[in-house]
């Protein structure tokens, strides 16, 4: 399974529960999350690295996602199917 197919994953079945979910393009920026869910008042990020385990947070994703966190933002990494459906888990909670 390639990034973009555990990205699409998560995104139809975070819709099959009901959640709001969008892919982000981030304008002049990179490194923000790919992923925007939101669900009854909550929002969690989503950074979807590579299933294969070779992905890894680029130091600007690492910067990124720590300041959001800062900011008490949820962000989530996922990297293969289940962890994908422990972010909706949580996310409806």
């Amino acid at each position: 399974m390639s990034e973009a197919n555990l990205q699409a994953y998560l995104t139809k079945s975070a819709r099959s529960q009901g959640v709001y979910a969008r892919k982000v393009v981030a304008v002049a920026s990179t490194g923000f999350p790919d992923i925007f869910l939101a669900f009854a008042g909550r929002i969690v990020l989503v950074e979807v690295k590579n299933p294969n385990k070779r992905g890894r947070l680029s130091k600007k994703q690492e910067l990124e996602i720590n300041r959001l966190r800062a900011q008490a933002v949820t962000v989530r990494i996922v990297d293969c199917r289940g962890a994908a459906d422990d972010v909706i888990n949580e996310i409806i909670g």
